[in-house]
């Protein structure tokens, strides 16, 4: 693209083409007329229904879809102008000599002039990183809302000030950092904020390095033939997604955070996360009503009000519920009844989280009590070993009997032979007192060609304590003492069963 040309959104065939084919630049609907001018994965036979964005221009304020043009003025600048000729954006350069614009092989939209780079679009990054676009100080990642609103959505990836790489969720009420994981300190995230340097990039091959002593290898790594990008997710999640050729579905190769029920703010405030078909389920928690019926980021409501007389308040429990932050107070050794009466004490007091904790030292653990004053980032595991204790008033009739095997299952497999782990232990917690109980979970997890060969005391020890040595915080997972002790302890018992049938 020369000075004094232009592009067209009435015009489909004023698009940029890359030389290698692989990436286009031209005008996108964002919506219903409504533009943006965009980067994107180039798709055969230019089919425009499953583009892959990878940059916009005017993410914020798209042009009409009539009469709006992206000029490369003769001063240099380029410009983006809608149908009333106002400017929407520009690359604000100015240029003596002649300049073109030119779509690179690597996906970076470069104006330039006698050889020399005046604006670049790797530069202003949107929600997505190209392999060798370098990241920096100045750049951000700011998700989308949604897969279908393009505009800015509530979690940004970024250097922070002590050079570390973070994920910021900045939310319609509250606003946290999330990831590394907040409880954390740098050393045992293994970052390094030691350095005068905040540069990271992905390169070809699928390693990312950042100047943090962050870096990972995607699943696919070694091929420089993929074509890759890091997204940061409208859910808050980082992803690397790859595919051999345009075309084809893009597979994830990499994620941030294995369980995307942890991420802050992904259902909002007063709701349940749990998962579901390979994605998270938000449900509002009983006693709560959904605040904005298109979008789980705000939330839910309560549908009644709470007295401060103690005598008019119940508690509700949800099992294996996880809540993260917003606690009155950390309550060691306390008992149910004394943290429940601490929650009636206080008005503002949404409900409680009751645990037994353990230090990992093999030292017996203690009963804790963390007052809940708002009731945010709370999902269901379901070898969790904490309740939610839900305040509500007396006189309601709220009940809680969603059924994690039904609606919340991870659906991992279409091979009816595969069964989740995880979902068949719920499923034997959640009918243990039913004692006419004719199936058993751990018949659904077990080879069938094992038949009858393995006692199911044994088999439930021993997923209990494998499901607990895959938890994400590391201060969840037992010791490796407290494997072996399980082991030995199995195995004692198998030894005293061979020697009382002898």
């Amino acid at each position: 693209m020369n000075q004094g040309s232009s592009l067209s959104v009435d015009e489909p065939k004023d698009i940029m083409v890359s030389q290698n084919g692989m990436f286009c630049a031209g005008f996108y609907a964002v919506g219903e007329n409504a533009y943006s001018f965009a980067i994107w994965f180039s798709e055969p036979n230019h089919q425009t229904k499953i583009l892959t964005l990878v940059w916009m221009a005017n993410r914020e304020q798209p042009v009409n879809g009539k009469g709006s043009k992206l000029h490369l003025l003769h001063n240099g600048n380029l410009i983006l102008r809608d149908t009333d000729e106002s400017h929407v954006w520009s690359t604000n350069t100015v240029a003596l000599s002649s300049v073109h614009l030119i779509l690179l092989n690597t996906g970076n939209l470069v104006l330039q002039g006698n050889g020399v780079t005046l604006w670049q679009s790797f530069d202003y990054p949107t929600d997505t990183l190209l392999p060798q676009q370098v990241f920096n100080r100045h750049s951000k990642l700011v998700c989308s809302r949604s897969e279908t609103n393009k505009s800015s959505g509530f979690y940004t990836l970024y250097f922070d000030n002590d050079n570390i790489l973070r994920i910021l969720y900045d939310g319609p009420e509250v606003s946290s950092i999330f990831w590394p994981d907040p409880w954390l300190t740098d050393w045992q995230a293994k970052r390094a904020g030691y350095n005068n340097s905040k540069v990271a990039v992905l390169n070809t091959l699928g390693n990312f390095s950042s100047s943090d002593d962050f870096n990972f290898m995607t699943s696919d790594y070694g091929d420089a033939m993929m074509q890759r990008r890091l997204r940061l997710d409208s859910d808050g999640n980082i992803r690397t997604y790859s595919r051999k050729q345009s075309g084809q579905n893009w597979c994830i190769s990499w994620q941030a955070k294995s369980r995307p029920c942890r991420i802050q703010g992904v259902c909002g405030v007063n709701s349940l996360c749990s998962y579901y078909s390979n994605s998270v389920k938000c449900a509002c928690l009983p006693g709560y009503k959904m605040k904005n019926q298109q979008d789980w980021a705000y939330g839910c409501e309560p549908e009644f009000s709470l007295s401060c007389n103690k005598t008019q308040l119940r508690f509700l429990v949800i099992t294996n519920v996880e809540l993260y932050g917003y606690d009155y107070g950390i309550m060691t050794n306390y008992t149910l009844e004394q943290c429940k009466d601490l929650c009636l004490q206080l008005c503002n007091c949404k409900g409680i989280q009751f645990t037994y904790v353990k230090d990992g030292t093999g030292i017996p653990g203690t009963y804790t009590c963390y007052p809940k004053m708002q009731l945010r980032n709370a999902y269901r595991i379901p070898y969790f070993n904490a309740d939610l204790h839900l305040k509500l008033p007396l006189n309601s009739t709220y009940t809680y009997t969603e059924s994690m095997d039904d609606k919340y299952k991870l659906a991992c497999s279409s091979n009816p032979k595969t069964v989740t782990l995880a979902t068949s232990y719920t499923k034997f917690h959640e009918g243990r007192d039913k004692r006419n109980e004719s199936i058993s979970w751990v018949k659904e997890i077990m080879d069938p060609n094992i038949e009858e060969g393995y006692d199911e005391n044994e088999v439930e020890a021993l997923a209990e304590v494998a499901l607990q040595c895959v938890e994400e915080e590391k201060d969840k997972r037992p010791t490796m003492s407290h494997v072996v002790e399980v082991l030995h302890k199995i195995s004692r018992e198998n030894d005293n069963q061979e020697s009382t049938s002898t």
